[in-house]
């Protein structure tokens, strides 16, 4: 057998995850993807689905903000609130995260290539309600060659 297959299911030493007690001492992460295009009705969605067990969630944006579009942009039209949420600005990301502790829930963003706008806006929420840098639990999914692969393209070119 070889050595240092740690990680891959069946094979020894057995183990997965980054520790040998894997998910044993923390608890699984449930994560609920959310894609409701409007702020207000998210947030609603977000607390029922914390309180009834839900540990982190997963904010997928809407096609305009995956082309890293504003709403407002004549070109975001057709693409506003298609296939998720619809959050182009720290105000309305803001509103969608109401009520949810951001220093105890995990918030991961799917922001296509449009990820460096996306991690600014929840750093930028962060920071408004005071959650400290050691207490931000997120993740941006950068994936740009993911995204040149299925679009053909890059929202703001290579050099964005």
């Amino acid at each position: 057998m070889y050595a240092g297959t740690s990680g891959f299911s069946g094979l020894e030493p057995y183990t997965r995850g980054a520790t040998p007690l894997g998910n044993a001492l923390g608890g699984w992460d449930i994560r609920q993807e959310h894609t409701y295009p409007e702020a207000t009705t998210l947030n609603q969605f977000l607390l029922d689905d914390l309180e009834h067990g839900v540990t982190s969630v997963l904010l997928r944006f809407d096609a305009a903000g995956r082309e890293g579009l504003d709403a407002d942009d004549a070109r975001a039209e057709p693409l506003v609130g298609v296939d998720g949420c619809s959050l182009s600005g720290a105000d309305e990301l803001s509103l969608a995260l109401k009520g949810v502790h951001l220093n105890m829930i995990h918030v991961s963003l799917e922001a296509g290539a449009a990820f460096v706008p996306a991690a600014a806006l929840l750093s930028s929420v962060w920071a408004r309600t005071g959650v400290l840098a050691a207490e931000a639990r997120g993740a941006f999914n950068a994936d740009p060659i993911a995204a040149l692969a299925r679009h053909g393209h890059l929202a703001g070119g290579l050099n964005a």
